[in-house]
């Protein structure tokens, strides 16, 4: 099942959304998509939302004076609640309505998820860790790192990890990831992401104005203020097949984090009329 968490942020949703669901089927992994939105005051939203995902979309319950964290602990425990009680699906992917992703890149974690897991003890996975990673194993040609700071705009989750964890998303405070990830620790598992080579995972919810974590405690955090950088390697800046994100940042840092989006779909747009 893949959760997408939307609040607010129009362009942001349909570029997001549409770069997923548009991307190329994988043959051996089945795609369950489902939209949980979290009270968006844009009634174009929803309804962009109910033409891609049809009865796929549900509510978030949370009230409107509440902070960011707050809203996302609660948004990410209904997406956990509901994969566990209303879906058969073996895997949970959260994301949120600022990720360039695709679902090739999704069934890869999912394969390294489960080569890893043969190995070492997973709670947890990421497509991208937003820290300095330290302690790093590899198997085969490929690098895993486990982490403690989860990334949390692209969460993997196997449903047997998930049901001995358990579901400590919440409204309280920590609930935003960290006792999730807790958790994972206190059962004797760890949460990991594979760093070499990196995911083709980017974020667009950077620039000012693009993430509630502007106005968390007034100093946004380095991921909401760049793109995605490679942790090893040659460290430069993650591409996404198709997604040209120095042109996005291009973008950004000429009309503002909350116009890019728009800007860039009406590109691709022009692109795709000058092919026909």
């Amino acid at each position: 099942m893949v959760a997408v968490l939307v609040r607010d942020r129009l362009h942001h949703t349909i570029l997001c959304c549409d770069w997923l669901c548009d991307s190329v089927n994988c043959k051996d992994v089945y795609f369950n998509f489902v939209a949980l939105d979290d009270r968006s005051k844009n009634a174009l939203i929803f309804r962009y939302l109910r033409e891609r995902f049809h009865d796929n979309v549900c509510g978030v319950p949370t009230a409107d004076k509440m902070d960011g964290p707050t809203r996302v602990g609660i948004a990410r425990q209904t997406a956990v609640k509901l994969f566990l009680l209303s879906t058969g699906c073996d895997f949970l992917f959260l994301m949120d309505n600022d990720v360039i992703v695709t679902k090739t890149t999704i069934a890869n974690a999912i394969n390294d998820y489960n080569e890893l897991a043969t190995h070492e003890s997973v709670g947890g996975y990421t497509l991208h860790a937003l820290n300095h990673i330290e302690k790093t194993h590899q198997y085969g040609e490929k690098v895993f790192a486990e982490i403690s700071l989860t990334g949390d705009a692209h969460l993997l989750y196997r449903r047997d990890a998930l049901e001995k964890i358990g579901n400590h998303f919440s409204g309280e405070p920590g609930g935003f990831a960290d006792k999730q990830i807790h958790a994972i620790y206190n059962q004797g598992m760890k949460f990991w992401t594979r760093v070499t080579p990196p995911y083709e995972v980017q974020h667009i919810g950077f620039g000012e104005g693009a993430s509630f974590c502007w106005d968390w405690e007034g100093i946004a955090p380095f991921w909401v203020r760049r793109p995605y950088w490679s942790h090893t390697g040659t460290k430069g800046v993650i591409n996404v097949e198709g997604f040209d994100v120095l042109q996005y940042a291009d973008l950004v840092n000429r009309y503002g984090g909350l116009e890019a989006p728009k800007l860039y779909l009406q590109m691709m747009k022009e692109k795709f009329n000058e092919r026909k």
